[in-house]
C-alpha cells in the first residue's frame, strides 16, 4: 500500500480553503458592483435644472420623502410592486377590500375609489380630471385609464404596492421615486406665489396640512427661472424654530440640492424671510416675499 504523507492529506484542505477565500472574494466584488449600480441608479434624469424639469418634479413632489410616509404594514406588497404589472394575470379580482375605497387626497388632488373598483382623481393643481378602473389583486393594485383630460398622475400604474395605516394610504412602485402618500381624514392646501427680490422671478411653494394642522406634504415650482431654491422640487418638512417657520427642501437628479427658508414675517395672506439653497455646483441665498394665491382647480 502506499503511504500518504502528512502534506499530502492536507492537500484537499488546502484546496477546499482556496476555493472558499476566493468564492468569498468575488462574493465582495459583487456586493461592491450591486452598490455602485443602485447608487447610480439614483440618477434617473436631470429635473432639478431646467424649467421644462419643475413640472416633472411637481407630479413626483410627494414621493420623494419615504420616511415621511410612516411604516409599511405590508413588506411583501413592496417588493413585489418592483415587479411590472401583467394585465394578462389580474383579469379575475379577488374581494374587493372595503378599506381602500373612499376620496384620498394629496396637496395636487382628490382620488375617489367607489367599491365597484372605478375611480376618478381630480386634479386641484390643473382643474381637470381622469376616470379608470382598479383590479385588486390580493397584494397589488392594478390602476388602467379609461377617460379624461388630465394628464396621468405619476402613480397611474400596475403593479402597484398599496398600504393603509390609519387614513394614510401610501402608494409605491419601481417606476417613482419613494412613495406617494394621500390621507382620508380631509387636507388643507395653500398656494404661495413667491417673488425672489432680489431678481424679481417668481415660483410657486404649496404647503399642505392634515385636519390636525399638522405639515402634510408640499412642493415648489418655479414660474419662470429658476432662482428661488430651484427649478423645482420638495418641502420635506415644516418646523417652527424659535417662532420661526422653517422648510426644508430638496429636489432629484443627477445634481440634486438641499435648500432651507427662514418664514420672518407672516400674516394670513403674506410671507416674508430669507432662504439659502446648494446643488453639486455651487449655493446662493436671497430674501423673498409671497402672497396667498388659490390653487388653479375649481
Amino acid at each position: 500500500m502506499k503511504r500518504i504523507g502528512w502534506l499530502g492529506r492536507l492537500a484537499p484542505w488546502l484546496f477546499a480553503l482556496g476555493l472558499a477565500q476566493a468564492c468569498g472574494d468575488d462574493a465582495a466584488t459583487l456586493a461592491a458592483n450591486a452598490q455602485a449600480g443602485a447608487d447610480a441608479g439614483v440618477k434617473d434624469g436631470d429635473v432639478s435644472q431646467s424649467p421644462d424639469g419643475a413640472a416633472e418634479i411637481a407630479d413626483i413632489a410627494e414621493q420623494s420623502d419615504p420616511g415621511a410616509a410612516g411604516d409599511v404594514s405590508d413588506p411583501g406588497a413592496l417588493a413585489a410592486a418592483d415587479e411590472p404589472g401583467d394585465s394578462s394575470e389580474t383579469t379575475a379580482s379577488p374581494l374587493w377590500p372595503a378599506w381602500l375605497s373612499g376620496t384620498w387626497q394629496d396637496c395636487t388632488g382628490d382620488w375617489t375609489i367607489s367599491p365597484d373598483g372605478t375611480w376618478t382623481w381630480l386634479s386641484i393643481d390643473q382643474g381637470c380630471s381622469r376616470q379608470g378602473t382598479a383590479v385588486w389583486t390580493g397584494q397589488l393594485l392594478d390602476l388602467t385609464a379609461t377617460d379624461g383630460a388630465c394628464p396621468a398622475p405619476i402613480w397611474l400604474q400596475k403593479g402597484l404596492g398599496i398600504s393603509v395605516q390609519g387614513d394614510i394610504l401610501t402608494l409605491v412602485h419601481s417606476t417613482f421615486v419613494g412613495m406617494r402618500k394621500f390621507t382620508k381624514g380631509g387636507i388643507d392646501r395653500q398656494r404661495w406665489q413667491v417673488t425672489e427680490l432680489q431678481s424679481q422671478t417668481q415660483s410657486n411653494l404649496d404647503l399642505c396640512y392634515d385636519s390636525s394642522g399638522a405639515f402634510f406634504s408640499g412642493k415648489f415650482k418655479a414660474l419662470n427661472q429658476c432662482v428661488f431654491l430651484a427649478c423645482g422640487g420638495v418641502v420635506d418638512d415644516l418646523q417652527k424654530v424659535n417662532g420661526q417657520p422653517q422648510l426644508w427642501t430638496h429636489c432629484v437628479g443627477s445634481c440634486g440640492c438641499s435648500g432651507l427658508v427662514v418664514v420672518e414675517q407672516q400674516a394670513t395672506d403674506s410671507l416674508s424671510g430669507h432662504y439659502a439653497t446648494a446643488d453639486c455646483y455651487t449655493g446662493h441665498g436671497g430674501t423673498f416675499s409671497a402672497i396667498a394665491v388659490p390653487f388653479a382647480g375649481p
